[in-house]
């Protein structure tokens, strides 16, 4: 290999190696570096029409086993003629936990068509993801299919349990709720009011109520100004060995010129 092409080989080396720090600068802060997707990329859309049980990896969960139970029903659903129907005749918080696979540091929309028969004054009908305190809005009636929607921000996840069920954590109920028209959506906006559960920081590290924490330094900010500086000095590192590898040699009738 000549000395050109050595130069621009080392040059093209040089930028991979800096975009490449770059990148994983920015994954060790934290800092979101997800391929942007289409908005309305659907993940699971799921209206019970062909299924006698739950899909495949849906489970069922009770605080107090034996109180409730799942099927799937059949009649004036809000899509087709089935949906899921959850009961409970004792006060339970019974509900069907989805496993979804995530795409980290992305969001989501969870939707449902909802009603409700017999609930007492605690949650009845609601979509929530497993573990977390973020809840839908309540549905109690049965006049009419009523849509929910809950949107998920994902952090470091691959995975989120999600939930539709009849009462929540410390809130009891029993009577009917039924879902149907149930999809998860990944989106790359979320709607000014929507109802949101928030996955990015871990519950042990949310600052417990009348605490305080000082705020620090923003380490967004401390990163950005890094990873400028890896730029502009891997660029222009780069220029220089290219431009010298693209150096026109000097003719041989100059080179003896000057050597006469």
């Amino acid at each position: 290999m000549n000395t050109t092409a050595a130069e621009r080989s080392a040059a093209k080396l040089a930028v991979i190696v800096l975009f490449t720090a770059v990148a994983e600068a920015l994954v060790y802060f934290g800092i979101d570096t997800a391929p942007a997707f289409a908005d309305n990329a659907l993940v699971i859309a799921e209206s019970f029409e062909s299924v006698s049980g739950l899909p495949a990896g849906w489970r069922f969960m009770e605080y107090t086993p034996g109180n409730s139970t799942v099927t799937i029903a059949s009649g004036a659903a809000a899509d087709g003629t089935h949906f899921m129907r959850i009961v409970s005749r004792q006060p339970n918080h019974a509900r069907v936990v989805l496993p979804v696979r995530v795409t980290p540091n992305t969001s989501y929309q969870f939707h449902a068509m909802v009603k409700a028969n017999g609930a007492n004054e605690n949650m009845a009908a609601v979509l929530g993801t497993e573990g977390q305190y973020a809840v839908t809005p309540t549905v109690r009636t049965d006049t009419r299919w009523q849509p929910l929607d809950l949107y998920i921000k994902v952090g470091s996840q691959t995975a989120v349990d999600l939930n539709m069920g009849l009462g929540y954590f410390g809130q009891l109920n029993v009577g009917t709720a039924d879902f149907d028209a149930v999809t998860v959506t990944q989106v790359s906006a979320i709607p000014n009011g929507a109802t949101v559960a928030d996955l990015r920081t871990p519950p042990n590290q949310e600052t417990a109520a009348g605490n305080t924490v000082a705020p620090g330094p923003n380490k967004d900010t401390w990163v950005f100004v890094l990873v400028g500086i890896l730029v502009v000095v891997g660029i222009g590192a780069a220029v220089f060995l290219m431009r010298r590898g693209d150096r026109e040699p000097e003719p041989e009738g100059d080179t003896e010129l000057r050597q006469t």
